[in-house]
């Protein structure tokens, strides 16, 4: 708590204007002093808190909004709000109210209005903040699938397990400087030791192999170990 983490996730989604530094996204990026709808459409910030995003009278209006404003008129908006809230478990809810929902739907609600934007970079801010395990899980399906499909998550969490399950990179920070660093590429072993996730802990007391991080791999493993 208190590392900028937050701080950090604001600078590279080009909030904190007036600062000085410089920030860049890519050759081809936005420039710093380009305004945020501009921004946005390269690198999209998600609030901590979802009640700083939410506006419409309508989950499907607010999950449609942010990608009318930053995508092109062909996006297939309609589609992509139908496959979020669907994956999401939003699809019942569509039509309601999104501020009377309870505070871990409301969660939802912005972190699918990202998903259906679907810029090249998402900056989440404690995304699992809120969620129950069914949530979490579902959001980790989703989120996969975004970055099978080429997109960049940059996030903040102290829930460890759920980084295990999205992260190829884990970065620590302690008051304000990087304390720790590891790679999906380098194994379990490179994970940072004081937040190893549950899986990686089970898959060390096995003795499986290092590549472990996530949960259908360590059932994979366990698999592949049973004799035949």
């Amino acid at each position: 708590n208190g590392a900028g983490k937050t701080t950090l996730l604001r600078c590279l989604g080009n909030l904190n204007q007036g600062w000085l530094g410089k920030v860049s996204l890519g050759t081809d990026g936005p420039a710093k002093s380009d305004p945020l709808y501009i921004w946005a459409r390269h690198a999209l910030y998600c609030f901590q808190n979802p009640d700083d995003q939410i506006f419409f009278t309508t989950v499907r209006a607010e999950l449609a909004e942010t990608a009318r404003r930053i995508r092109d008129s062909e996006y297939p908006i309609e589609d992509a709000v139908q496959r979020i809230a669907s994956g999401l478990g939003l699809l019942s809810l569509l039509d309601a109210a999104p501020l009377d929902l309870p505070r871990a739907f409301r969660r939802l609600v912005t972190l699918g209005s990202a998903l259906v934007a679907a810029p090249g970079l998402l900056l989440l801010d404690e995304p699992t903040g809120g969620l129950d395990g069914q949530l979490t899980r579902r959001l980790v399906g989703l989120l996969r699938k975004y970055l099978n499909g080429g997109g960049t998550i940059v996030m903040v969490s102290h829930d460890y397990d759920f980084v295990g399950e999205v992260a190829d990179d884990v970065l620590v920070l302690e008051n304000g400087e990087i304390k720790d660093f590891g790679s999906r590429e380098c194994g379990f072993n490179a994970w940072p030791g004081a937040c190893r996730p549950r899986v990686i802990a089970i898959a060390k007391s096995l003795g499986l192999p290092d590549e472990v991080w996530r949960e259908d791999e360590l059932f994979e493993q366990i698999s592949l170990k049973q004799p035949s």
